[in-house]
């Protein structure tokens, strides 16, 4: 059983599959996010952020769809998976994360997670 749960963050949004190793994430170490999603519409540019916040903490981590994915533009219905690696460091006993695919400024696919306290 995995011990960080992902769900879809809006109902309106394409979701995400995410998973996380290790798994619940540890501060100060890599942590790779395994990302996986089924294109809704193509895919020709998109930002890959991945969001860590709690009480008086907040770090992002930023990245190339196309570069990650190593594949654009993306089809309409064709799935995409590819892996983030993020270093964390001091994290807070209990945190949100939230991944999202940006065009532009905009989200346009995401899942969050509130795990359990360590």
């Amino acid at each position: 059983k995995r011990a960080t749960q992902f769900n879809q963050c809006d109902v309106n949004l394409p979701p995400l599959d995410v998973f996380t190793s290790p798994d619940p994430i540890v501060s100060d170490q890599d942590n790779t996010f395994s990302i996986s999603g089924t294109a809704t519409s193509d895919i020709t540019e998109a930002t890959v952020g991945i969001y860590v916040y709690g009480n008086n903490y907040f770090r992002d981590y930023k990245d190339d769809f196309c570069k990650l994915y190593e594949s654009c533009p993306v089809k309409n219905n064709t799935k995409f998976d590819f892996q983030f690696t993020v270093k964390p460091d001091n994290l807070p006993a209990d945190y949100i994360i939230l991944v999202g695919l940006f065009d532009t400024e905009v989200i346009t696919y995401c899942a969050d997670t509130m795990p359990s306290s360590k």
